[in-house]
């Protein structure tokens, strides 16, 4: 006799919720690659220094993983907790960016 796990099954039913729900597949697809940008291509440095002036834990984002129970959630709620230090730095990326390209020649 098989007996399956309630949490896997859960989970499941929940992951089948958020990708076929309108517009939170998309919405997810959007976090996860905000999540795995930041992760790829900023040193942890950079964020450090702006968890430090809004009073959060140094802590990374954190991708989900299909594999993996509940990462999604886990995603979500890193994310929702490091907001202000990455809006900040994406503020502060943006403002650097619009320099050099100020600064570049017209065509």
């Amino acid at each position: 006799m098989h007996i399956t796990c309630l949490a896997h099954v859960l989970d499941l039913v929940v992951e089948k919720f958020l990708k076929n729900y309108p517009d939170m597949s998309e919405l997810l697809q959007k976090v996860q690659a905000v999540c795995v940008r930041f992760w790829c291509n900023h040193p942890a440095a950079c964020l450090s220094a702006l968890q430090r002036n809004f009073g959060l834990p140094a802590n990374c984002l954190i991708c989900d993983v299909p594999t993996r129970g509940n990462s999604t959630l886990h995603m979500l709620e890193r994310l929702c907790e490091q907001q202000q230090a990455i809006v900040e730095f994406q503020l502060q990326y943006a403002q650097v960016n619009i320099k050099v390209l100020s600064s570049l020649p017209a065509n």
